[in-house]
């Protein structure tokens, strides 16, 4: 990891975008195009499928339960990080599709 870091710092900020562009990772990558470079117009539904479909978008969903929360939980805020109030801030950041 630290060598990662190491080699992160040496690259251009150009470097670093293309990098971001070519992440496994579909949130990435769009949050690169939207919120870095101000290119949302550049986004497409298949970005926003992928989402949906790969990364941990599809993981959190997974871990849903029938009664539609996250975690055995006593409200939707506790517990920490692991309740539904948590997973769905998560969601949001991750960009998920609400439709």
């Amino acid at each position: 990891m630290t060598d990662t870091l190491v080699a992160m710092h040496a690259l251009s900020t150009t470097e670093l975008t293309e990098w971001l562009l070519q992440s496994s990772i579909p949130t990435i990558r769009f949050k690169t195009r939207t919120d870095l470079l101000d290119q949302a117009e550049m986004t497409t539904a298949d970005d926003r499928a992928a989402i949906m479909r790969e990364g941990p978008v599809p993981a959190l969903l997974a871990q849903q339960l029938a009664n539609g929360t996250w975690a055995r939980e006593t409200g939707y805020y506790s517990p920490k990080y692991t309740s539904t109030h948590w997973t769905l801030l998560l969601l949001a950041e991750l960009a998920i599709d609400g439709q």
